[in-house]
């Protein structure tokens, strides 16, 4: 599946379907498309830089009224979140809507592939008395 996509790539899943909140005030329908992108994020593109977010859109006035929800998924972007924002800025100020960002899940970081640490030995520490390295 890796050979199918570039180094960089963004998919993006709209819907319009209404947010339900169950009686713990959380979202219970976790739609397709949010599993779809957790899925690229977790088992396809396992590495930071990756990037999953969920982002919706609604007239300022409320964020009830059946907002545009947009399930994100970014590979490869170490400018996701200045991206991000300059995309949700510049959709209110062309549409007048209300953007609103539910999360944003990043990759695992710190991964080096293939990374093989040195073998440290005492002959690679200073044997000096720590006062004589002091000085």
């Amino acid at each position: 599946t890796r050979d199918l996509f570039t180094e960089q790539y963004i998919l993006l899943a709209p819907t319009l379907a209404p947010h339900n909140k169950n009686n713990d005030g959380n979202d219970s329908s976790s739609s397709w498309h949010d599993v779809l992108m957790e899925r690229f994020r977790t088992d396809i593109a396992i590495f930071s830089p990756s990037h999953a977010a969920k982002i919706s859109f609604s007239a300022a006035t409320t964020m009830t009224n059946n907002p545009i929800t947009i399930s994100v998924f970014s590979n490869g972007n170490t400018q996701f979140y200045s991206n991000l924002a300059t995309a949700l800025s510049q959709t209110e100020q062309k549409t007048f809507l209300h953007g609103k960002t539910h999360y944003v899940n990043d990759g695992v970081l710190n991964y080096i592939p293939d990374f093989r640490p040195p073998i440290v030995t005492n002959e690679d520490y200073d044997k000096e008395l720590s006062y004589e390295q002091w000085k």
